[in-house]
C-alpha cells in the first residue's frame, strides 16, 4: 500500500514539539528568555505521556515527575496571571518570603512550588537527555544522561538503585517500535520508525534548551538547591 499519505503523522513527540514552540517567549532578536507555564506544563504532561509507553524501567522516576507536575500545574492554575511565565512563577516564589539561604545557597520549603519545580526540572532533563543521546548513537545513552544531569543530586544510595533501574531501558530499536507513540501508523512500521526518529529529535531540539533556560532561571533567582536527596 502507498505510504505518502501517512507522512504528516504526528507522534506524542511531535505534538510535545508544537506544544514547546506555542510555550517559548522570545526576545525581538529572537532569544529564548522565558517560558509560557501554562504550556510548560501541557509539554511536560505530553512527556510524561510518551515516557509512560517505554515500560517499567522508568516508572520510579514517572511517578516522581507526576508527583511534582501535580504540584506545579495546581499552583499555575490558581493564579494563571501571577504565575504566567516562568520567571512571574519565580518572582512569585522569591516574593513568599518560604525559602531560606544555607550553607550551600538556598533551602527551598519542601512541598513549595520552588522545590517541586527545580525536581520537576531536573527529571524532564534527564530524559530529554537520555533520548537526544540515545537517537545520536552515544554509547551508555542511560548512563551518561543521568550522570550529566539529575545524579549530582542523589545521594550514593538513591544514585545506585535509579542506575540499576536505568539498565533495563529500551533502546533506540524498541522505542521506535512503539505503537502507542502513533497508533494510527501502528500498522506501518517503516513510517513509525521514520516519524519516531524525525519527532524524538524535534522535540529533544525544542523542550531540552526551554528545560535548561528554566534551570538557569532557577538559578538567576537564588532558588535551585545543591544538595542531595
Amino acid at each position: 500500500a502507498p505510504s505518502y499519505h501517512l507522512d504528516g503523522e504526528q507522534t506524542l513527540f511531535g505534538e510535545l514539539a508544537d506544544i514547546c514552540l506555542h510555550g517559548q517567549v522570545r526576545s525581538t532578536c529572537g532569544k529564548l528568555v522565558d517560558v509560557k507555564m501554562r504550556e510548560f506544563v501541557l509539554a511536560a504532561e505530553k512527556y510524561h505521556q510518551g515516557l509512560s509507553t517505554l515500560g517499567s524501567a522508568v516508572g520510579m522516576v514517572l511517578s516522581d515527575i507526576a508527583k511534582n507536575l501535580a504540584c506545579v500545574k495546581q499552583l499555575v492554575e490558581a493564579e494563571p496571571e501571577a504565575r504566567k511565565t516562568h520567571r512571574d512563577f519565580m518572582q512569585v516564589e522569591l516574593d513568599s518570603g518560604r525559602h531560606t539561604p544555607s550553607s550551600d545557597g538556598v533551602s527551598c520549603q519542601l512541598n513549595s512550588g520552588a522545590c517541586q519545580l527545580q525536581w520537576l526540572l531536573r527529571g524532564l532533563e534527564m530524559f530529554l537527555l537520555m533520548l537526544k543521546l540515545l537517537f545520536d548513537g552515544v554509547p551508555d545513552a542511560t548512563g551518561k544522561a543521568y550522570s550529566q544531569s539529575l545524579q549530582p543530586y542523589h545521594s550514593w544510595m538513591t544514585s545506585t538503585g535509579v542506575r540499576a533501574l536505568l539498565m533495563a531501558m529500551p533502546g533506540k530499536d524498541s522505542i521506535c517500535s512503539r505503537k502507542s507513540l502513533c497508533p494510527k501508523l501502528g500498522n506501518f512500521p517503516k513510517e513509525l520508525e521514520e516519524a519516531i526518529v524525525r519527532d524524538v529529535d524535534r522535540a529533544t531540539s525544542v523542550m531540552l534548551p526551554m528545560v535548561r533556560l528554566m534551570i538557569s532561571t532557577c538559578c538567576e533567582f537564588g532558588l535551585w538547591e545543591s544538595s542531595q536527596a
